[in-house]
């Protein structure tokens, strides 16, 4: 199956990992060769690109296990894309489709758990102890986040897939999936102007790209789903 990886990644994996070898790491297990900050923080590039990788091959698997067709997986600046072609035939099968990914992205998170507790067992390296602790933190917010009910995020198709299984109407359940999708980036948007301003400018600008990119996405799925006048599913 091919990935492709967008520039932005890139961009990305750079800053990440100057963060890790510079600031996180240093702040919590000091005391140690720079040398050995800048190998973990690209350990933990790679890991965290891995993470994308397995949350959407989950996706991927259980969608050709249900009959649709994968194009291809791409990573980019808020994670990566399963590019399916079509969508699922029936609720049950969006439901496992969207499910898939959170469910690898925790699996990842209980394995990275499970290194970190054997490297603090064999006393082993402090920085690869909190690198890897790091890391299951990071598929947890993955899993997490993913989970949050709004259209297109995995929580979100859920959502959709719960709906068209109650409403029996799928363009209705896509309609109400992508209005929470709106309401929730606004949530986000004006949660990030509070951030910015109390806690972290960096945390607070990348939270309100991701509402406005996710409030994008969503608005674009509801004019889409919009039914003509004789279509009635």
């Amino acid at each position: 199956m091919p990935i492709g990886v967008n520039a932005w990644v890139l961009v990305v994996s750079c800053v990440l990992a100057w963060s890790l070898a510079t600031v996180s790491l240093p702040a919590i297990a000091p005391a140690h060769p720079d040398s050995a900050y800048w190998f973990a923080g690209l350990v933990g590039v790679m890991g965290f690109l891995g993470s994308l990788v397995l949350h959407e091959l989950g996706h991927s698997w259980v969608a050709q296990r249900n009959d649709v067709r994968v194009a291809e997986i791409t990573l980019w600046l808020f994670g990566g894309v399963a590019k399916l072609e079509g969508d699922a035939d029936n609720p049950g099968a969006e439901f496992r489709i969207a499910l898939a990914g959170p469910v690898m992205s925790a699996v990842a998170a209980g394995i990275s758990a499970g290194l970190a507790w054997g490297v603090w067992w064999i006393d082993g390296s402090e920085v690869m102890f909190w690198l890897l602790v790091w890391l299951a933190g990071i598929n947890v917010v993955l899993a997490v986040s993913n989970l949050l009910p709004a259209f297109p995020l995995d929580g979100g198709r859920i959502l959709r897939a719960v709906l068209w299984r109650r409403l029996r109407r799928k363009i209705l359940a896509t309609r109400v999936a992508a209005l929470w999708g709106q309401i929730l980036a606004g949530v986000m948007a004006a949660s990030s102007i509070w951030l910015i301003f109390s806690v972290s400018v960096w945390s607070g600008l990348w939270i309100l790209a991701l509402s406005l990119f996710l409030f994008v996405a969503a608005r674009a799925e509801w004019s889409a789903s919009a039914p003509a006048p004789t279509l009635l599913d």
